[in-house]
């Protein structure tokens, strides 16, 4: 996750590709299936939520940018899903 986000600050949104967006989808997917598979317990439960709602927002984020990508090209709606996207997964690595 953490490159994930490395490489969403680090590069221009041109640079970015369906099947490179595609791969963080499911990289973000697997994270999140792993993390709903530990244990629910005290004050874990809260951060967990937290953290699932962070990594679901940037999954929905990218993937609205795959879309975008797809239908329309490198846009302005497509360089500000990335940069959402990035944010909700930086808030997502702060709660690691």
């Amino acid at each position: 996750m953490e490159e994930i986000e490395r490489n969403l600050d680090r590069y221009a949104p041109h640079q970015f590709t369906g099947p490179l967006l595609d791969n963080y989808v499911n990289i973000l997917s697997a994270a999140i299936d792993s993390i709903r598979g530990t244990a629910k317990t005290g004050q874990n439960v809260v951060s967990r939520e937290a953290l699932l709602e962070y990594m679901r927002e940037a999954r929905k984020e990218l993937s609205l940018a795959f879309v975008e990508l797809n239908n329309k090209g490198v846009t302005t709606k497509f360089a500000n899903h990335l940069i959402r996207g990035r944010g909700r997964l930086e808030k997502a690595l702060e709660m690691w």
